[in-house]
């Protein structure tokens, strides 16, 4: 035979239940969470740049091929202009630029520097020079930070992380001549105004 509680007692053990297991939860001291718990910790993920941080005009801080000193503006909207200046040259032309991941890719336009000298459509691939570091501080997926102890599981959550602050003024380029016999190099331009 089997024994049964009153209803009115089963009523008020579960009331009282309700009532107490929320209660002791929220007097629990950090000390009091088992270690075979898995407590949730977020796993920052990288905003990507966006495009408007590399417009602005550019200088590239050394002379190019020979004499010339170049220098270029990128707009906000995928269009831009470039200088380029030296050796008796002086050249004004137009160029144009889109995001491809944490890079921007810039065309410039051939252009007519006058006395039947003209600058090729070379081409030039850039990213800010601590776009690695920047990303690897606050994406333990790419080599820093700690996720957290092995023992203890960790969700990957996204949260935001702000993109690269506004003192990212450098940017390192590969030029990449249109002309033949020419190599690609690897320069540095500076911001010169946003």
């Amino acid at each position: 035979m089997m024994f049964r509680f009153p209803k009115i007692f089963t009523r008020v053990a579960l009331a009282a239940s309700v009532v107490l297991v929320p209660l002791a939860a929220a007097n629990a001291q950090p000390g009091d969470v088992p270690n075979n718990i898995a407590i949730p910790a977020p796993v920052p993920v990288p905003v990507p740049v966006p495009v408007t941080t590399f417009a602005g005009s550019w200088q590239i801080n050394q002379p190019i091929y020979g004499p010339y000193w170049v220098s270029f503006r990128l707009s906000q909207y995928g269009g831009g202009s470039y200088q380029v200046q030296g050796g008796g040259l002086y050249c004004n032309g137009g160029l144009t630029w889109y995001q491809s991941g944490n890079q921007a890719v810039i065309q410039l336009q051939y252009t007519n520097c006058g006395g039947g000298i003209g600058w090729s459509a070379d081409r030039m691939v850039c990213q800010f020079t601590n776009t690695y570091s920047y990303q690897q501080q606050y994406d333990p997926r790419l080599g820093a930070g700690n996720a957290g102890p092995a023992n203890i599981a960790v969700p990957n959550v996204a949260i935001p992380v702000p993109t690269p602050p506004p003192s990212a003024n450098q940017i390192l380029c590969t030029y990449q001549p249109a002309v033949a016999g020419y190599q690609p190099i690897s320069v540095l331009a500076n911001r010169t105004a946003y």
